[in-house]
């Protein structure tokens, strides 16, 4: 949302800016840096994998 930087996944850097949409697969080794003079700013949005069982509310 907010200035600029790279994103290291598994070792390739992308750079990044806003209104840049980045996907990291599970188990990719990833990173992100600030590369601007201002801060900066960004969304995450995360979810479990699809294969991943639900979970159960722990019993008392």
């Amino acid at each position: 949302l907010q200035g600029k930087g790279i994103v290291e996944l598994d070792g390739v850097r992308h750079l990044v800016e806003p209104h840049t949409v980045v996907h990291i697969p599970p188990g990719v080794r990833h990173g992100i840096f600030n590369t601007g003079l201002e801060d900066l700013i960004f969304i995450v949005v995360a979810s479990p994998p699809q294969d991943m069982p639900a979970v159960q509310p722990a019993r008392e």
